[in-house]
């Protein structure tokens, strides 16, 4: 439709401020989200092992961390392998917390549902067990009065 009626040059000056401030909201925007990105990401060159796949039969793998220092356990950087354990256990406990936080609000209210309704099934289950249970003593107790009865015509 705008190759038969091309915008005048007073609509095009019209419309470029529109444009150009949302640009600019854009790029405001994807360099805040940059920003953040680079800010959670921490440097991982302190994590850098050499992997030797020497025996392939076992499927093991020879880790030699690049850590220069005497190995006494007070070694400031992070290629020590117990500071990377600690970290991943620290983070796999927080990850666990927010699973265990997440599936409660998910399905906390399915659950207690299906759990009251597992109690009413129990509940109901007792009772009826208890009154199966009297109608025995019932029919022993008839069983009884009618040994009674045939003893006395004989």
């Amino acid at each position: 439709m705008r190759k038969r009626n091309p915008l005048t040059e007073l609509e095009a000056c019209g419309i470029n401020p529109n444009i150009e401030d949302f640009l600019q909201h854009e790029i405001i925007v994807y360099t805040r989200k940059k920003k953040r990105q680079r800010r959670s990401t921490y440097p991982l060159e302190n994590l850098l092992y050499n992997i030797n796949m020497a025996n392939q039969e076992s499927k093991t793998q020879d880790i030699d961390p690049i850590c220069i220092c005497d190995q006494t356990r007070k070694c400031p950087c992070f290629a020590c392998e117990e500071e990377i354990n600690r970290r991943v256990k620290k983070e796999l406990d927080i990850l666990c917390q927010r699973l265990l936080e997440y599936n409660e609000k998910t399905f906390g209210k399915f659950i207690r549902e299906m759990t009251m309704e597992y109690e009413d099934w129990v509940k109901a289950n007792k009772k009826l067990r208890d009154e199966v249970e009297e109608k025995k003593i019932e029919l022993r107790e008839a069983e009884k009065f009618l040994k009674y009865l045939k003893s006395r015509t004989y």
